[in-house]
């Protein structure tokens, strides 16, 4: 389990993350593990996007799988 989960990691440094203190975290802890960075957020209504990103180039959230 822990070798898929670091595949998923190495798909994308890319990150779009929900806006709260979770997604936050989650954020945080893998700038500091391989140097992701936020490019986009989301909520149940909303996908807010950095310009030129591509969400099928994005990891969501940590433990969500990528696009």
């Amino acid at each position: 389990m822990k070798e898929q989960i670091l595949a998923t990691l190495d798909y994308s440094k890319k990150l779009i993350v929900s806006p709260d203190i979770d997604g936050f975290m989650s954020a945080k802890l893998l700038w500091q593990y391989n140097g992701s960075t936020i490019v986009g957020t989301y909520d149940k209504n909303i996908l807010c996007l950095s310009d030129g990103v591509d969400p099928e180039e994005c990891l969501f959230e940590i433990g969500r799988a990528h696009v």
